[in-house]
Order: structure tokens, then sequence, then C-alpha cells
């Protein structure tokens, strides 16, 4: 016979209650959805309204594309996607590390129990925080890279592509919480490169690794 837990004991009706107790913090979540097949169920009535905020309060965003293609579904399955990866890799950029990392700066910079979905990117962000993948580089503030394009070539960033392609940490988009944490925080709708001939990359939701690098690979 299967144990039953004190949370099995609990009336369904609680259960809302308690995922609204736990606030924004990602792992929480999923682990509690795991508990049972009622908690579970609760979750998945939640959709894109529940876990786009819960995502971005852990410092994470899709690229463009992505973003417009997902439904209510598909964002739950990248909050659990992006919480199950953090509790396994052990890369130094990605992992418990960055994602602890990402819900400091977003607490710093964004939410102090405001609705996330009202903080979305401004233009008009001045004093902006990069994430530390970018700690060699230095920001100006009109939000420009500051230095070299051969410092930027020794910088961490780049060593993170270079291992992620080349093939000593496998490819970087299989490392889903470095390559959606957002570049800078707060988060900022457009990032201006200066010394490096790319586009600049730009995302509504806020600019992530993933259309930074994108840009430098591409360039």
């Amino acid at each position: 016979m299967q144990a039953t837990s004190y949370v099995d004991l609990l009336p369904t009706e609680l259960y809302p209650m308690i995922i609204e107790h736990i606030g924004f913090d990602l792992i929480s979540h999923v682990y509690f959805s795991q508990l049972n097949a009622r908690i579970e169920a609760c979750y998945r009535c939640l959709g894109r309204a529940f876990w786009e905020p819960v995502c971005r309060a852990s410092g994470l965003a899709c690229q463009p594309a992505e973003h417009a293609s997902l439904t209510n579904e598909d964002w739950a399955d990248l909050a659990f996607e992006c919480a199950g990866h953090a509790l396994s890799c052990q890369h130094p950029a990605c992992g418990m590390g960055r994602l602890r990392e990402n819900e400091r700066l977003m607490r710093k910079h964004v939410v102090d129990g405001l609705d996330l979905m009202d903080t979305l990117p401004r233009d008009d962000v001045r004093d902006v925080e990069p994430i530390s993948v970018w700690k060699d580089i230095a920001f100006k503030s009109n939000v420009r890279w500051a230095r070299s394009i051969d410092t930027w070539r020794n910088t961490t960033c780049l060593r993170i592509v270079e291992e992620g392609y080349i093939g000593r940490a496998g490819p970087l988009h299989e490392h889903p919480v470095i390559w959606r944490s957002f570049a800078a925080f707060p988060p900022v709708p457009k990032m201006n490169l200066c010394t490096i001939d790319i586009p600049d990359p730009s995302n509504d939701n806020g600019v992530i690794v993933a259309d930074m690098l994108d840009a430098i690979i591409d360039r």
C-alpha cells in the first residue's frame, strides 16, 4: 500500500491557495506540481497567464518567433524544462547558480510585489546591469558595449559560445536556463552593440542570451 502524505489529505480547494502563496518561485512550483495528480491538474488549468510571469521572475523568456507560437501547454513545458535543467546542469554559466542569480537580479531591478506582465521592457532604461556572462564587458549609460572587439573575443560569453558549438559542452541551446536568460537586468527590448558589426539584437519581451549569441554567431 502506498503511503499517504499530509499533502494528499488536504482538500483540493486548498491547493490553489498554496500555489498562490508560493508566488514566483519556479522550482517550488515544479516540485509542488509533482506531489499528486490533483495538484498537477490544478497547474494544468493555469496556462500562459500563470507560467509566463513565473518564468520572467526567474529571468527567463523566449525569442520573438518562439514567443508568438507558444500555447498555454507550451509555457508549462518551458517552465518544467528550465527547472529540470537547472537542477541537473553542472555548467558554470547555467544550472541553479544561473537561475538563482537571475531571480536575485529580477528582485533587485524589477520584482517588488508587482505584476510582472506590467513590467515589460522599456526603451528608456539607462541603469542596466548585464548578466554575469558579460562581466568582462562594461555598459555605457546608453546601453552600448564599451570595449573593443579584441576584448570581446576574450570574454566569458565567447568562450561559452565556443564550448557550445565546438562540442565541449554540447550545443548551447541544450542549456535552456542560460539560453533563455535575460542578457541584462532590467530586461531591455534592444541592445545596441558598438565596435561589432552586427544587427542590434531586439526582443519586445526583453533581449535574452540566445538573441545576443545568435547575432554574434551570424555576424
